[in-house]
């Protein structure tokens, strides 16, 4: 029987495998006043040690763990995107020792299913594929996913692949042998989280064309002398402190075997709808040729997956606040992990556009401002409109630019205040 993982000093260590604790162990989840005051403290010991921290950050990668024991719905899979020395691996790490939790240093194409061929006459003590020793379930942890960004192209596409049958849960590979047979094939669950730099987002043409399973939370930049003077002070006893807090608010959920989802209100659900469609459209490929021109159509996943995910999101938030039903405040972290899963150029310009600001206005070069606006076309979320007509403010130069009816309507739908926003009213 597994026992619970040990806090303090002791949380500091790798435990061997863990598997959810037995009912007369369970810790219980507490009523909902005591679930918002174990955040309170985590989030007081956040903001003392970290120079601005970015809270509702931190609710999307908790939120997708505590959705890991919803096993109604499929998992949510985050990709938390920070330049180094962000707060990001701090929270990831912290979540080591939990129960079915596994922290990977490497992914390669032979990690989940590794297709070793034995020395004639040895004797397994255990699986050589990691998805065989973690079994039906687990949740998945890569601080530094980098790695696998910069491996070699082949490699590359392997994982993302096998990522993606991973996250649909199942995996089968064949080596062209006889050999370990019954470790060929997996099926279960799996939570994916993974801490990616920017550089991720130069990949995005692959994720898209190829079907993404990730959300994503960018993280800020940690700068400035003030963040400096309150990292130079982080000491061991930090990791211990943020540690014990984050297993006191997730360990009763992971606890449990299961837990019951909570009711999600209509409303809320079509909110949630129209933004993933949004956010569908903001995301989607644009196939441009050698010379940067767009050479077809923007290719848009459909608008099931993404919500999905996104659902579980809000679920696992309002698990972990002890709610019954998903609330406003849930759907604020389903939100930014939403507008976060858009790629940073095109959000950064449909958030200006969204508040009536002119997107050449931001600072970037025209020239990315430019094409930035010409995915977004093609992905039919905003038009260029003639000189005679009245839109975000523009130039000879620089042409100016309308979110669509369509665009605005999704957004509208989605609860967002975009109603004083000009719309395009052509085809």
């Amino acid at each position: 029987m597994a026992t619970k993982p040990k806090l303090a000093d002791d949380a500091l260590k790798s435990p061997p495998v863990a598997t959810a604790v037995a009912a007369s162990e369970r810790p219980p989840i507490k009523v909902t006043a005591e679930r918002e005051a174990i955040w309170n403290r985590l989030e007081a010991l956040f903001k003392q040690h970290f120079f601005q921290p970015d809270i509702e950050a931190a609710k999307v990668i908790l939120a997708c763990v505590a959705a890991h024991r919803i096993f109604e719905y499929p998992p949510a899979w985050s990709m938390a995107i920070a330049v180094a020395g962000s707060m990001k691996t701090v929270i990831l790490e912290s979540l080591d020792g939990l129960p079915d939790v596994y922290l990977i240093d490497e992914v390669t194409p032979q990690t989940f299913i590794s297709g070793k061929i034995d020395p004639e006459g040895h004797q397994r003590k255990s699986p050589a594929s990691l998805l065989h020793r973690i079994g039906n379930q687990g949740i998945l942890i890569s601080a530094d996913f980098s790695t696998v960004l910069t491996s070699d192209q082949r490699n590359r596409a392997k994982v993302f692949s096998q990522l993606r049958r991973i996250y649909d849960g199942h995996l089968h590979r064949e080596f062209g042998s006889d050999d370990n047979l019954e470790e060929r094939d997996w099926k279960g669950r799996i939570t994916f989280l993974a801490g990616v730099t920017p550089e991720v987002d130069r990949h995005h043409k692959v994720f898209s064309a190829l079907g993404d399973r990730f959300i994503r939370t960018r993280w800020p930049r940690a700068g400035g002398v003030e963040a400096a003077l309150r990292a130079m002070k982080h000491d061991r006893q930090l990791a211990v402190d943020v540690k014990t807090a984050v297993h006191e608010l997730i360990l009763p959920i992971l606890a449990h075997s299961s837990i019951p989802a909570p009711d999600f209100p209509e409303v809320l659900f079509t909110r949630l709808a129209n933004i993933g469609e949004f956010v569908a459209c903001a995301r989607a490929y644009v196939p441009r040729d050698r010379t940067d021109d767009i050479d077809g159509e923007a290719q848009v996943e459909s608008n099931t997956r993404l919500p999905q995910e996104l659902a579980q999101v809000g679920r696992g938030w309002a698990v972990l606040m002890n709610r019954s039903q998903v609330a406003e405040e849930d759907f604020k972290v389903i939100r930014r992990a939403a507008f976060d899963s858009i790629p940073p150029l095109r959000r950064d310009v449909l958030e200006a556009m969204m508040k009536g600001a002119n997107p050449y206005s931001l600072g970037l070069p025209h020239s990315t401002v430019a094409r930035t606006l010409g995915d977004l076309q093609a992905s039919g979320l905003t038009r260029s409109v003639s000189s005679n007509q009245k839109g975000i403010n523009g130039d000879a130069q620089h042409p100016r630019h309308l979110l669509t009816e369509k665009a605005r309507s999704l957004l509208i739908a989605a609860g967002e205040n975009v109603e004083h926003c000009a719309a395009f009213q052509g085809k």
